[in-house]
């Protein structure tokens, strides 16, 4: 009997043992493969596109820049002499005017339509209305800067206002003037200026699609150029003889570019067809700056209308992030260091994402760009929209499409601050 004791005693404590290890074992396991990350593999993203480690693709095909860096990379200060931030708040529109030799820039402020002037310097400024129209939302200015359409969406957030106004000087001490003018037809979806600011033209929703309208700033002569099925058209006016008009842009369905003619009305049909197509076109109307995006690639080159050649670029960007310039062959443009993948142009029209830039010079004939500017981290940059540039190609304006904010690069300046470095 004792033997038979012991030897339970014995599988008693062997199963105990057991039981312990077991419970280590467990423990062990926990604390030290609980804690462990675990990486499963990703699906990999267009090899044109590399997809970097915040979720948005990088430029890694771009150019390099000065010293071999590529955009975001530059830090030195002394090229950011001539950027200057001309207003701390958002504004809605602006334009820049050549007066006794002297540029200045007039701009409406957002929140209210107050419209100011100041040098493209940062020095000088002026309030010339105090006319309030608040929340506008676009604002095109004449050439003189003497007149101004103020755009925005009415009260009942359906109705699109347009205000074509004259500023006025005031016969005061203060200084300040007004607006004086009228409101245009409703609903007022595109419009552009002509080069010489004598005629505005303007897209207007109808029942059963839209008209393209030419009018004389501040008068009441109208007449309708324009009539078409579509509802939704972008407009610019690059020339005397050359309206341009584009199918609203989405990466869902194929856009097009047509030439109106606006003496004699005639539309001609251009180029496009690609999803996604947006486009801005030379001063001469013979060149084609566009980019399409479909199935979430990203094109951007230029078509020759003259040659009916492509010329692909080393950088890649939207138009409307470009300014053709006074120089041959040259245009500057925003160029971002990171793109997130995505539907092109919708994503950013839609505020889904925004980008930091860079400017970039580049050269139409051979595609090759040059970085002129690095404007801030991936994190803090600018997203470079609406430039426009001076006819001595000497002041580059553009606006923060983040803020709002309206900023000025003199060129001149810049270039012999890195002559000097």
């Amino acid at each position: 009997m004792e033997t038979n004791d012991n030897n339970k005693k014995k599988t008693y404590l062997l199963i105990g043992i057991v039981l312990i290890l077991i419970i280590i074992g467990i423990l062990l396991a926990y604390f030290l493969l609980g804690k462990k990350t675990v990486t499963l593999p990703t699906t990999p993203e267009t090899p044109s596109f590399p997809t970097s480690n915040n979720g948005q693709t990088s430029n890694t095909n771009q150019p390099k820049g000065p010293g071999g860096q590529t955009p975001g990379s530059s830090t030195n200060p002394a090229l950011k002499d001539a950027l200057v931030q001309l207003t701390s708040a958002p504004v809605s529109g602006y334009g820049l005017s050549l007066k006794d030799g002297i540029y200045a820039v007039r701009y409406a402020d957002s929140a209210t339509g107050n419209i100011f002037e100041i040098q493209p310097d940062g020095s000088a400024m002026t309030r010339l209305s105090n006319t309030t129209i608040p929340k506008s939302e676009e604002a095109y200015f004449s050439q003189n800067g003497d007149t101004v359409v103020l755009r925005r969406v009415a009260d009942d957030a359906e109705t699109i206002e347009s205000f074509d106004a004259a500023i006025t000087a005031n016969s005061g001490n203060s200084g300040e003037g007004g607006l004086k003018g009228s409101f245009l037809a409703q609903n007022i979806t595109a419009m552009s200026v002509s080069p010489q600011s004598d005629a505005v033209f303007y897209v207007r929703t109808l029942e059963g699609g839209a008209e393209g309208v030419l009018m004389s700033p501040n008068t009441s002569q109208k007449k309708q150029i324009f009539l078409s099925p579509l509802r939704e058209w972008l407009t610019t006016w690059p020339n005397e003889d050359v309206i341009t008009l584009t199918t609203k842009p989405s990466a869902k369905a194929p856009g097009f570019l047509y030439f109106l003619n606006p003496k004699t009305g005639v539309l001609r049909k251009m180029f496009g067809g690609q999803s996604g197509f947006t486009n801005i076109v030379s001063p001469k109307a013979d060149k084609i700056l566009y980019a399409n995006g479909a199935d979430r690639m990203f094109n951007f080159n230029i078509f020759s209308l003259t040659t009916r050649e492509t010329t692909y670029l080393t950088v890649r960007t939207m138009p409307e992030k470009c300014v053709w310039s006074g120089e041959p062959d040259t245009l500057y443009c925003g160029v971002p260091q990171l793109m997130p993948t995505g539907d092109y142009p919708d994503g950013w029209y839609q505020g889904k994402f925004s980008f930091s830039d860079d400017i970039w010079r580049v050269n139409t004939k051979d595609g090759i760009a040059d970085l002129i500017m690095t404007l801030g981290t991936s994190n803090d940059g600018i997203d470079f929209i609406n430039p426009e540039l001076s006819d001595n190609n000497q002041y580059l304006l553009f606006t923060d499409k983040k803020t709002g904010f309206l900023w000025a690069l003199d060129l001149v300046l810049l270039k012999k601050n890195q002559e000097s470095q």
